[in-house]
């Protein structure tokens, strides 16, 4: 005789199977929307490495910006000694007994030239609230005695003054070599030195170099008293 279950039963094993099924579909949905362990790790390296090239990146923005300001601090310390010698050559009278010389000179195989000029006291060479006239001279000098870093400096003293009375007013440090020429209209030619004291040179050559290992800057500054005695 063929066994018969009832149809309850056979219900609820059927109903016991599709409980399960559901469970396991239930299941593998929340697997599906869960993070493993590695993938975890991987972004958390991800975001690591993005951190670090972030980190450099700014790091090295910053440092080009206090590289650019300090070049930019340079030159415009260079463009204002331009800017004083130019105007010191604007006052010139025509014509005077040794109103400029200059001597070429080397300091540690670079040269140290020194360029001397008269002129009435002012602003210019920070004495506004003196009177009289100076001698004055762009040189370098050491910062101190035993030191071997140079400063560019106006030396200045009375015209009848002695060594006693003279100042030092620096201007730029530190300056490894100073080269100044003159344009001679007579001879039309550079040379690198002037010791007449009846005639100007044309044009006045300045190159100054900071440090050993830059380019020098260069100016060429006119002298419009050099017209006129002509």
């Amino acid at each position: 005789m063929p066994l018969r279950f009832p149809i309850s039963a056979t219900r609820v094993v059927s109903f016991k199977a599709g409980r399960s099924g559901v469970r396991t579909r239930a299941f593998s949905a929340d697997f599906r929307r869960a993070f493993t362990l590695l993938e975890v790790m991987v972004s958390v390296a991800v975001i690591g490495l993005i951190t670090v090239a972030l980190n450099r990146f700014v790091g090295s923005q910053i440092s080009a910006l206090r590289v650019s300001e300090e070049v930019s601090q340079e030159r415009q310390a260079l463009a204002g000694v331009v800017h004083l010698l130019q105007e010191q050559l604007e006052t010139l009278p025509p014509a005077g007994q040794a109103v400029i010389s200059g001597q070429p000179h080397k300091f540690r195989g670079h040269s140290s030239d020194v360029f001397e000029w008269s002129a009435f006291a002012g602003s210019g060479l920070m004495t506004a609230a003196a009177q009289g006239e100076y001698r004055v001279s762009l040189e370098l000098k050491p910062t101190a005695k035993t030191s071997s870093i140079l400063e560019l400096g106006l030396r200045r003293r009375p015209l009848d003054g002695n060594q006693k009375d003279e100042t030092w007013v620096p201007l730029l440090s530190p300056v490894s070599a100073l080269e100044i020429r003159y344009f001679n209209p007579l001879l039309n030619a550079k040379v690198d030195r002037w010791n007449d004291g009846s005639s100007l040179p044309a044009l006045v050559y300045l190159s100054i170099q900071r440090r050993p290992d830059e380019l020098p800057y260069e100016a060429v500054l006119g002298v419009p008293a050099s017209r006129v005695q002509r």
